[in-house]
């Protein structure tokens, strides 16, 4: 059986981290609409779905270089959280 502290220490950073994932997965995404506006919007024809699948296959290369660095935040974030209330 897991101490509660080790729980909640737990239960914290992984929605911390989850968080930041997805905020950067946002970001990214975001990028490529305006990185590729003239190719989804222009022309005859809508390409959104193109882009959407370049997102797509792009994802486990983001989440290879962000992932390190949300996992230093996360840890960052728990424990200044923990030290606030001198837990």
């Amino acid at each position: 059986m897991i101490p509660y502290i080790d729980r909640d220490i737990l239960k914290n950073f992984f929605a911390t981290l989850f968080v930041l994932l997805a905020f950067i997965q946002i970001g990214f995404f975001v990028a490529v609409l305006l990185q590729f506006h003239g190719f989804i919007f222009g022309g005859e024809e809508s390409k959104l779905g193109w882009v959407i699948m370049y997102y797509i296959f792009t994802i486990p290369r983001q989440v290879a270089y962000t992932f390190p660095v949300c996992t230093a935040m996360s840890i960052l974030w728990v424990f200044s959280v923990k030290a606030r209330t001198n837990e």
